[in-house]
C-alpha cells in the first residue's frame, strides 16, 4: 500500500530530544521535542487523490451552510452535521434523511451537537441543555438522559461509559497578564447519570483581550484508532498531549520546531468592528487524523504549488514524514485508503467529496 513507506522507514537519524516538563497545575510529563526535519529523507512528497463521488446540496431536502464532522457508520452510511441538520447518506453518497428535529422535547435538539457510534446506536450530545440522546442507526429515537451539568467536548464511548471534557474557566480576577489557562479534566459518564472525574488538569490556553474579554481557541483533538488515547492540542502552538482515556492523565507530549504562519491581510475592511484584536498568527495545527500506526497533522502551511502540508508522527511522537495534498477545501475525515474533503467553489457553494488515494 502507498502508506507503507510512512510507517516502515525507521532510520538512525537523531532528530528529536527527550525531556521532562511540568504543565500548569499538572504533574511532570515526558516531552519529545522534534526538529523541523522528519526522519524520512524523501519527505515532502505529494499525496495524489482520485475523486470517487461528490455530495452537493442540489436536493431540496437539505442545504449546506458549513458541513463538517463527517463519519462513516457501522453499516457504511455517511453522516455529517451542519446548522440545524444531522444528515445521513448512503455509502454511495445518496441522501437518506435529516435526523435533526429542533425542539426541547424527547429526541429533539436545540443547539450544536457532537455524535458517536456505540453498540450499533448513535449517541448525540446536545450542548445547550446538556443532554445525551440515543438513536438507532435509522435515526429512530430510543431514549435520552439529561446530565447533571453542561460539559465541554464529547469524545465518544469507552467500556460502556461516555467520555467528556469538563471545563472550568478561571474567575475574572485570575485572568491576569497576556494569557491565562482554562482547567479541563476527563469525565466519564454512565447513561444512568453516574459521573466519574479522572486524571489531572489538562490546561488549554486563552488570550486576554482589552475590556476584560478573552479569545479562546477550541481544542483540536482526535482519538486513536483503538479508542484508548486522545491526541489533544489546546493552544495555537505546535504541541500535542497524549491523554490516556482510561485514567484521564497525560501520558506524554510531543512537538516539533515550527515557524508559525501569519494571517494574510484582509482584502477588505470588516463591515462590523471586531470585539478584539485580530490574531497575528494562525494556529499551527489545523486538524489531526489518527491512523493505525501513525498520526497525521494538518498544519497551517500551504504551498501555492504543492498544497497543504501534513506532518506524520509515529505512535511514540517521533516526526517521521511529511507530505502535501493539492486542491482546495478542508480534509474533514481520513480512512484506510480514502478521505473526505469539504470543498467550496468560487460562488461559496459547499460540497462533500470522497477521494481515493492514488497508487
Amino acid at each position: 500500500m502507498i502508506y507503507r513507506r510512512i510507517q516502515l522507514f525507521i532510520i538512525g537519524l537523531v532528530v528529536f530530544s527527550f525531556t521532562i516538563v511540568a504543565l500548569p497545575t499538572q504533574k511532570a510529563v515526558s516531552l519529545i521535542e522534534n526538529s523541523d526535519t522528519p526522519l524520512n529523507p524523501k519527505a515532502g512528497w505529494t499525496l495524489m487523490l482520485e475523486e470517487i463521488f461528490r455530495i452537493t446540496d442540489e436536493s431540496e431536502d437539505y442545504y449546506f451552510r458549513n458541513p463538517r464532522n463527517v463519519q462513516v457508520g457501522p453499516k457504511g452510511c455517511i453522516y455529517l452535521t451542519d446548522k440545524e441538520q444531522f444528515l445521513k447518506f448512503s455509502s454511495e453518497g445518496k441522501f437518506i434523511r435529516n435526523m435533526y428535529k429542533k425542539g426541547q422535547g424527547p429526541g429533539e435538539i436545540q443547539n450544536y451537537i457532537k455524535y458517536t457510534f456505540c453498540n450499533n446506536k448513535i449517541y448525540v450530545y446536545d450542548f445547550q441543555p446538556g443532554k445525551l440522546i440515543c438513536f438507532d442507526l435509522e435515526g429512530k429515537f430510543i431514549e435520552e438522559k439529561r446530565l447533571k451539568e453542561r460539559l465541554g467536548n464529547f469524545f465518544g464511548c469507552l467500556d460502556g461509559r461516555f467520555i467528556f471534557l469538563r471545563t472550568v474557566w478561571p474567575s475574572m480576577d485570575d485572568r491576569k497578564g497576556e494569557f491565562f489557562f482554562i482547567e479541563n479534566r476527563i469525565c466519564h459518564i454512565g447513561f444512568d447519570g453516574t459521573q466519574l472525574m479522572l486524571g489531572k488538569n489538562i490546561p488549554t490556553k486563552a488570550e486576554v483581550l482589552s475590556g476584560g474579554g478573552a479569545r479562546f481557541y477550541p481544542a483540536t483533538n482526535v482519538r486513536s484508532t483503538d479508542g484508548q488515547l486522545l491526541y489533544f492540542n489546546g493552544s495555537t502552538d505546535y504541541a500535542i498531549d497524549v491523554i490516556n482515556l482510561v485514567d484521564g492523565d497525560i501520558s506524554h507530549r510531543f512537538s516539533r520546531k515550527y515557524q508559525s504562519v501569519k494571517y494574510p491581510e484582509p482584502k477588505e475592511k470588516p463591515k462590523r468592528p471586531s470585539s478584539g484584536m485580530r490574531p497575528k498568527y494562525m494556529r499551527d495545527i489545523e486538524a489531526m487524523f489518527a491512523r493505525k500506526d501513525s498520526l497525521w497533522v494538518a498544519t497551517s502551511k500551504n504551498d501555492p504549488e504543492k498544497g497543504d502540508l501534513f506532518d506524520v508522527f509515529d505512535m511514540e511522537g517521533r516526526y517521521t514524514d511529511s507530505f502535501y495534498i493539492k486542491g482546495g477545501g478542508r480534509v474533514d475525515a481520513v480512512f484506510d485508503e480514502w478521505l473526505f474533503k469539504v470543498e467550496r467553489d468560487e460562488d461559496g457553494i459547499y460540497s462533500i467529496v470522497k477521494y481515493r488515494f492514488k497508487k
